[in-house]
C-alpha cells in the first residue's frame, strides 16, 4: 500500500470516531480551555477562537483542491499537490499551536504523502479524507463554542447610539 493510501485511511478512521464523539483536542482546547503552548491573552477571546476558523479553512482549502480537480482540468497534479502542500500547512500549524494537534499531525502526514501521488484521483482521495475529518472536527467546534459569550457583547439599536452621543455631548458641553 502507499503511503498516501496508508495516509487516506488513517485519517478516515479518525473521522469515523470523531463523527458521534470529540476527540482529545476537542475537549482540552474547548471544553476545558487548556492550551499547552501557552497561546493567548490570559483568557479574553483566546487564540483558541482563532483556531478554530483554521479548521474551517483547512476542509475548505481540501474542498476546493476536490473541486479543482474535478472540474478545472488546467491545473496539474504538481500545481495541485503545492496547493494541497502550501494551503492546510499554515492554517493547520496554527490550530496545532493552540491545541489541534491531531489536525496538525495528520496535515503533516498528508503533506510527506504527497510524493506518493501519482494521480488527480489519488490526490481527491487524499484531499476528501483530510476534508471528512476537519469538517468532523469543524462540526464539535461549534457544539463546544462557548455561545453565552455572546451575552457580554449584546446587540445595539439605534437608540442605544443616540443615548451614546447625547451622553458624549453632555460630557464636552460640561468642559
Amino acid at each position: 500500500m502507499s503511503t498516501w493510501k496508508q495516509t487516506a485511511e488513517e485519517i478516515r478512521a479518525a473521522a469515523a470516531d470523531i463523527q458521534l464523539k470529540p476527540d482529545d483536542d476537542i475537549s482540552r482546547v474547548l471544553r476545558y480551555n487548556m492550551i499547552d503552548s501557552g497561546a493567548g491573552n490570559d483568557g479574553s477571546l483566546s487564540s483558541w477562537m482563532f483556531a478554530c476558523g483554521d479548521v474551517r479553512h483547512v476542509g475548505a482549502y481540501c474542498y476546493y483542491i476536490i473541486w479543482f480537480t474535478q472540474y478545472n482540468q488546467t491545473f496539474s497534479l504538481d500545481q495541485l499537490k503545492d496547493m494541497m502542500r502550501n494551503w492546510t500547512r499554515q492554517a493547520a500549524e496554527f490550530a496545532g499551536y493552540v491545541g489541534f494537534k491531531r489536525l496538525w499531525g495528520f496535515v503533516q502526514q498528508v503533506v510527506k504523502s504527497l510524493e506518493s501521488v501519482e494521480s488527480k484521483d489519488q490526490i481527491v482521495e487524499l484531499a476528501n479524507a483530510l476534508w471528512t475529518y476537519a469538517n468532523n472536527l469543524n462540526a464539535w467546534i461549534y457544539h463546544y463554542m462557548p455561545w453565552g459569550i455572546g451575552a457580554l457583547i449584546p446587540r445595539r439599536d439605534a437608540d442605544y447610539f443616540r443615548e451614546a452621543l447625547r451622553v458624549a455631548e453632555t460630557q464636552n458641553s460640561q468642559r
